[in-house]
């Protein structure tokens, strides 16, 4: 089992780091987008919130969210309360790369569990997604019990790591 868990963590690797067109006409990679959503969701949010969201260092953080700027999709705004603290928000640009990746999750999310459904019962694939879950919790615990950064699920399915690198 260990190697099907391996294979499992390095195609997920590969899925997070792969750059694909969601349907704006540029490409960016999974881990670009979700933390464009993750701004998205919360305006405002400082680096520091979305490191620990993440799960994942400051630095990390900054350096992606030097892209994403470059990129056009978030932009940084000083705090009124403190001029010291840069909040985020996301540019048009980004909250298209948002509607469309959304729509894309929920495209491949379906055809996901057209192609289960055609190859499982509901008991199979509702065990599949039990082990999943407690999984993701193992990891997550794993991951809070020894500071280390892995391979983690978030609630919304999105995933996390340290500097774009998972283990």
């Amino acid at each position: 089992y260990s190697d099907i868990l391996h294979k499992y963590n390095f195609l997920m690797r590969d899925n997070l780091q792969y750059s694909h067109d969601y349907g704006t006409g540029e490409s960016y990679s999974a881990i670009e987008a979700h933390l464009v959503l993750d701004i998205e969701e919360s305006p405002g949010i400082t680096i520091t919130e979305l490191a620990q969201r993440r799960g994942c260092s400051k630095s990390a953080i900054t350096q992606a969210i030097n892209r994403l700027e470059k990129k056009g999709l978030v932009q940084r705004a000083k705090s009124p309360s403190n001029q010291k603290i840069s909040m985020l928000f996301v540019t048009p640009k980004g909250r298209t790369l948002t509607h469309c990746h959304i729509a894309f999750d929920i495209e491949q999310t379906q055809n996901l569990m057209d192609q289960l459904d055609s190859r499982f019962s509901q008991e199979q694939i509702s065990d599949f997604f039990s082990i999943m879950e407690w999984f993701i919790t193992l990891q997550n615990s794993e991951k809070q019990d020894s500071n280390e950064y892995t391979l983690l699920v978030q609630p919304r399915d999105t995933l996390s790591g340290k500097q774009g690198v998972f283990v």
